[in-house]
């Protein structure tokens, strides 16, 4: 995935990176945490909300992939910008990956729409769209489809677990909080509804960079 040195170098860069992930995650941030207490019939609206969060981590995950990818490709290439000067790189990395992000939630979407399946194979064979230096649509999209064949089997492994992480935290977050509806559910039942969706957006907040360092790192890898 990515030599023990260049990791250590791409490490140096960790605010930089904090940064960019908090641009990419602030707008959930910001909107769940000010979900309030749901009532008996938007509980369980509000854990399939939850669940989206986790799966919708995929394409936080991309377009904040573009946005490191400069920055890992600098650090690759054995430059050495300074923290501001990865920022830049950075944010110039996060406006490039919108369009590119977008077809890729699309190409998923439509995928999606005809079997699960299909969009599976989207999944992994669009992962490094974002990360991928070609310019102009659709290269970068077809410049991850040409790396990801080439070297199916790890990209393939990396993706997966990014993805069982993702979903994993939804799971898991529900099993320790365990939110569930009496006959007539008190607030604090309803309360742990709220709570979940609140530990889930944190966790995706948290994964989200090392998984878009590794996308980024994958794609570097692999120039």
């Amino acid at each position: 995935m990515m030599t023990d040195a260049l990791a250590v170098r791409i490490a140096r860069y960790a605010l930089p990176i904090g940064v960019l992930a908090l641009v990419v995650c602030g707008p959930l941030l910001w909107f769940v945490p000010r979900i309030p207490v749901p009532d008996a019939a938007s509980a369980k609206p509000l854990l399939r909300f939850t669940y989206a969060i986790a799966v919708a981590a995929w394409a936080l995950q991309l377009q904040l992939a573009g946005g490191i990818a400069p920055i890992v490709r600098a650090v690759a290439a054995r430059e050495a910008p300074s923290q501001l000067g990865a920022l830049w790189l950075g944010l110039a990395g996060l406006v490039r990956a919108v369009l590119p992000t977008a077809l890729v939630v699309a190409a998923i979407a439509i995928g999606a729409l005809a079997l699960v399946v299909p969009a599976l194979c989207l999944v992994v064979l669009l992962a490094l769209a974002t990360a991928s230096p070609a310019a102009g649509l659709p290269a970068p999209l077809v410049d991850s489809i040409r790396v990801v064949r080439a070297h199916l089997r790890p990209i393939a492994i990396v993706v997966a677990a990014i993805v069982i992480v993702d979903v994993g935290l939804a799971v898991a977050a529900q099993l320790a909080i365990g939110p569930a509806l009496s006959k007539k559910p008190t607030v604090a039942e309803l309360g742990a509804f709220r709570e979940l969706a609140r530990v889930v957006a944190i966790g995706v907040a948290i994964v989200s960079p090392f998984a878009a360092t590794v996308l980024a790192a994958l794609r570097a890898r692999y120039d």
